[in-house]
């Protein structure tokens, strides 16, 4: 029987005994066709991540990967995987070379079942073609080509983009792109890259020039003064309009591309172990860039029941920022899924400071704390005492044929103050249910990517189910 993923913290030189309770995962199978109904070989399947489900399940552990879950179809389009059952609900995504990626409806899964017979459509892919030139309208060979959905079909689709390479003339085939608009990246040695967005449905692009970067911006890392290796150096310019990457020598060096003569850059580097509030400025093209980094900050918690003072034993903790870190750093918001036996948890990659933490459970609502301070010796535990929320159930529908909308993403926050959104995807015939809502005024929204989106206010606790109309684009 396949079990989920259990990934465990041990100290470096510490001894362990470690006892594992392993959940048994669901086998799903099924087929994938195409819009004929005929199969569509080499597709790739993987489990979709619902919205609102907290699907990792290790105490003490953050930023966990788990392997990946990935089925290939064989000739006849036919499936089967095994896939985590923990939260009751599952739902597959699927891609292929030439086809747009889909998703299927949720299901109901329960942990050492067997389900078969899913059944997922994909439609065929438009094509976009296009040229890259340089400043002097020469061709561009070998420049990396990536469009990226700005409507994604649905959340947590499986697949890279698609993406493509240019040749000897500068020109480039991008294939599988779904329907709606789309961001196309190019990237290419020695020339600060360029972003175009592409409205739906078209199939060329104009020509898109690119500027020749400054000579490299190097430097180096250390930390504790001695050099950092193999650490990612990122520098930005322009609310990411610019940006170059680097990776760090044995010696901690790096040199950085891709930024225009003249621009001021923010010079960011991420390893394991450092504070992500590592960071510097320069002017491009720069030479001697030095970047201290600083141990990684960590913040302890708790999670319990307001009433009772009993632990919560699954729980989200939600990284607001709110206030500034180390150097003038404003961080961007963040979340990690806990599961712990005591409801204890210690978040331990965050950017020194003092920053505002929310903590959600299913059936509570959020609890925010402010200022809560991070450091590398942080000891002394935060506590976040959740109190019972309330539900909001509704259906979601086409407001001109009335037919029901699946896999449309339907999410509520407080209508005032910093909280973490309460989400969850629609089913077959329509339905969501979002729970853990504190009662009060609520701005729910629905998004889907063939109508267009919509918000409503809503108070709760509410009686009767909420419907929720949209108008196709």
């Amino acid at each position: 029987v396949a079990s989920a993923p259990h990934p465990v913290q041990v100290r470096p030189g510490a001894a362990a005994r470690v006892r594992l309770a392993l959940e048994p995962m669901a086998r799903v199978s099924g087929r994938v066709v195409d819009a004929a109904g005929d199969p569509v070989g080499g597709a790739r399947v993987s489990p979709r991540e619902l919205p609102g489900a907290d699907q990792i399940s290790t105490r003490f552990t953050v930023g966990v990967t788990a392997p990946e879950i990935v089925a290939t179809t064989d000739a006849a389009g036919a499936f089967a995987l095994f896939v985590p059952a923990g939260t009751g609900r599952a739902s597959l995504a699927a891609s292929a070379p030439g086809h747009a990626p889909g998703a299927g409806a949720a299901f109901e899964v329960e942990p050492g079942g067997v389900r078969g017979r899913v059944l997922l459509r994909l439609a065929r892919g438009r094509s976009l073609r296009g040229l890259v030139r340089d400043a002097r309208g020469r061709p561009v060979a070998g420049a990396a080509v990536t469009a990226s959905a700005l409507r994604p079909v649905a959340a947590g689709i499986a697949g890279e983009p698609p993406d493509a390479a240019t040749g000897a003339g500068g020109r480039f085939r991008l294939t599988g792109l779904g329907p709606g608009p789309h961001l196309v990246e190019v990237r290419s040695p020695r020339h600060v890259a360029a972003t175009v967005r592409v409205p739906p449905g078209r199939r060329r692009v104009a020509p898109i020039a690119l500027r020749r970067s400054a000579p490299g911006t190097g430097g180096g890392v250390a930390r504790r003064g001695v050099p950092l290796r193999a650490a990612s150096v990122i520098a930005s310019a322009r609310r990411g309009r610019y940006e170059g990457r680097a990776e760090t020598d044995g010696s901690g060096r790096f040199a950085l591309l891709g930024l225009p003569a003249g621009v001021r850059a923010t010079v960011d580097v991420l390893a394991d172990g450092c504070d992500p509030a590592s960071t510097t400025t320069a002017r491009a093209p720069a030479a001697g860039v030095r970047v201290l980094v600083r141990p990684a900050a960590g913040l302890p918690g708790r999670v319990v029941d307001a009433a009772t003072g009993r632990p919560l034993t699954a729980f989200r903790v939600h990284f607001l920022g709110g206030s500034t870190g180390a150097g003038g750093l404003t961080a961007l918001p963040d979340e990690r899924a806990f599961a712990s036996a005591d409801g204890a948890f210690r978040w331990l990659d965050l950017p020194s400071g003092r920053w505002s933490f929310a903590a959600a459970a299913p059936g509570y609502r959020p609890t925010v704390r402010r200022g809560l301070p991070t450091s590398a010796s942080a000891r002394r535990p935060a506590v976040f005492a959740l109190r019972p929320g309330t539900a909001l159930a509704g259906r979601a529908v086409d407001a001109r044929s009335r037919r029901p909308l699946a896999n449309a993403i339907v999410s509520a926050r407080p209508a005032r103050g910093p909280a973490p959104p309460a989400i969850a995807a629609t089913d077959a015939a329509g339905r969501f249910r979002l729970d853990g809502l504190a009662p009060g005024r609520l701005v729910v929204s629905l998004r889907e990517p063939s109508h267009r989106d919509r918000s409503v206010a809503v108070s709760v606790p509410r009686r009767g189910a909420l419907e929720l109309t949209v108008e196709p684009r």
